[in-house]
């Protein structure tokens, strides 16, 4: 059994995910999370089977507040409605830190293309690291608005946190945040009940939201984000190799034969 994040604020309220096998839901109050040993602490949500790994079963559950610097132990039941039932024997244990804060952050603007070193400066950067190891630093986060990074930071310590910043979109200023398990985020804040905002300028490069064929199936419909362009090349229909790899290009006039018959026109987007 694994356990997805290890480890969350104090105050409580982490959704996290744990993988196995043989997990199933026999009907309400069934399918629950253990906590520290109690029987049937919080309703657990069967999730879909990952294709990518068909024998492993996911669930998930929302772990309570505990003290900071502690951890509670994490296991599940299929049949939360008899107290006398068995519990899984995972050894699981769930992290508890205090909750970091952020109070500034330089610089305050950058171009929404991202890419550029944003220094945090607060306190508890470190706060999951001590209690999971150094490793735990993988999983920290920046957000900035509605982007989150994808990188863990180039350094951090209980103070300062050193990221590439995501790409974002111009326009209203957006809330910096920092995540030490990659989810739960905390804003920043100035310590005097203001909040200091960042502001991107300029385009980030389109990022695709959806792909689907036309009815005839000779014109594949990209979809992208809705940010404000300058790119007026990227309306209208032309061949798709102006947009996509020649490998993608090659699957999609593949999967333009429908019962071995060719489609008269070779896809276009």
């Amino acid at each position: 059994v694994g356990l997805s994040p290890a480890g969350g604020p104090a105050g409580g309220g982490t959704t996290v995910t744990l993988t196995g096998a043989g997990f199933a839901d026999f009907g309400a109050g069934q399918l629950c999370c253990s906590f520290a040993g109690a029987h049937c602490s919080s309703a657990a949500t069967l999730l879909a089977v990952d294709e990518a790994d068909p024998t492993t079963t996911r669930l998930s559950c929302v772990l309570p507040s505990g003290a900071a610097g502690s951890s509670t132990a994490v296991e599940i039941t299929l049949n939360g409605a008899v107290p006398s039932a068995p519990l899984s024997s995972s050894g699981l244990q769930f992290a508890h830190y205090a909750a970091p804060t952020v109070t500034s952050f330089t610089p305050d603007s950058g171009d929404a293309s991202g890419g550029f070193v944003i220094t945090l400066t607060g306190s508890g950067f470190d706060g999951l690291m001590l209690l999971l190891g150094g490793g735990a630093t993988e999983h920290v986060r920046l957000k900035i608005g509605e982007s989150i990074g994808t990188v863990a930071p180039s350094f951090l310590s209980a103070t300062v946190a050193i990221f590439t910043a995501p790409d974002g979109a111009a326009g209203a200023p957006s809330i910096v945040a920092i995540a030490l398990n990659g989810q739960d985020f905390e804003a920043a804040s100035d310590g005097g009940g203001g909040v200091p905002t960042f502001s991107f300028t300029g385009y980030h490069p389109p990022k695709l939201t959806s792909a689907a064929f036309s009815n005839d199936l000779g014109t594949l419909v990209l979809s992208f984000d809705a940010q404000p362009t300058d790119r007026a090349s990227m309306a209208g229909v032309a061949s798709c190799a102006r947009l996509l790899s020649a490998d993608s290009v090659a699957a999609l006039v593949g999967a333009s034969n429908i019962n071995d018959t060719k489609v008269s026109t070779r896809p276009t987007c």
